[in-house]
């Protein structure tokens, strides 16, 4: 049996809907294969989305036999809590930094590239094996919600000629004509504030900036941030302010802007400095376009420099 999977913190919507498509591209192509995501399922895979028929598994009993496809993270201690790295066949990702260490396994197919969602690289799979036509409408929309929350609706500076490619045959396939993308973060952001300390808490991760040290990062992407600000703002303090330096980033899909939290003077600082936004005195700061943290971090090392 071939287990695609992908990390152990939490599942997003990339990883669920790039595990659950690629492991029903296989069956078609006539292996034995099964998605298994075990860890919790975040607030990007909305109530919607977890309401559509298809295959996956969140319990596994591993078999010596089995071989194993990551998609969404190609950093081995992440890595699903089960994956055995002898049997792996398959790492399919869009975060660089661990090219060079696949590349040295000749076990492993490793596809680690520079797309803005791994869903992406999963359509083209299916794309390039000419099974377009036997993609269910249930698999189209997951690969669709995956490609908008990592391209923050196709507005991201990391968004590529082939997310937007994708997005269009997706949208073609499924017969959208547009609507999709509001709904879809309206959806997330619904469901953010159901419960806004367990999103929160679901999307935190502690980068080591240089020059500022470690610095718990969280961040979601809603449809209208100024709405998530005037009344969740003690939420998001209280679900992270557990930490005593931390930055948030609440993504404003509708307006195409990013809203910075911090509760510390140093860390709103340094981002003021990085960034070239300036705090008020809630401590949120706008900046005047969309941000991702991993955007954040590329733009701390061109900065500052490597982490010593």
């Amino acid at each position: 049996m071939i287990i695609v999977t992908s990390g152990q913190a939490y599942v997003d919507i990339d990883a669920y809907a790039g595990c659950v498509a690629y492991a029903e591209l296989l069956r078609l192509s006539g292996e034995q294969a099964e998605a298994v995501l075990e860890p919790t399922l975040n607030a990007s895979i909305t109530p919607y989305l977890r309401s559509l028929s298809v295959q996956y598994s969140d319990a596994y009993q591993p078999n010596n036999d089995d071989t194993y496809v990551i998609i969404d993270t190609s950093e081995v201690s992440t890595f699903a809590r089960f994956v055995v790295q002898e049997r792996i066949r398959e790492v399919i990702d869009h975060h660089p930094g661990f090219e060079n260490y696949w590349a040295e396994r000749k076990h492993v197919r490793p596809q680690i590239e520079v797309v803005g969602a791994a869903c992406t690289q999963i359509f083209e799979r299916w794309q390039t094996t000419d099974r377009l036509t036997e993609m269910s409408t249930e698999i189209a929309k997951l690969l669709m919600a995956g490609i908008l929350d990592n391209t923050l609706g196709l507005k991201a500076q990391i968004t590529t000629s082939r997310d937007v490619d994708a997005y269009r045959k997706l949208q073609e396939a499924v017969g959208d004509n547009g609507a999709f993308i509001e709904t879809y973060f309206e959806d997330c952001q619904a469901l953010i504030e159901q419960d806004v300390a367990d999103a929160v808490s679901n999307d935190i991760k502690t980068p080591t900036y240089p020059n500022l040290g470690i610095t718990p990062t969280g961040q979601l992407a809603v449809w209208d941030g100024a709405q998530m600000i005037q009344n969740h703002l003690h939420d998001i303090e209280s679900a992270i302010g557990r930490n005593e330096n931390w930055l948030f980033n609440l993504i404003s899909i509708s307006d195409g802007k990013s809203l910075l939290i911090s509760n510390n003077g140093t860390v709103r600082q340094y981002f003021a400095d990085l960034l070239g936004v300036n705090f008020d005195k809630r401590g949120v700061a706008q900046a005047e376009r969309l941000w991702l943290r991993k955007e954040i971090m590329k733009t701390a090392i061109e900065t500052h420099g490597e982490i010593a």
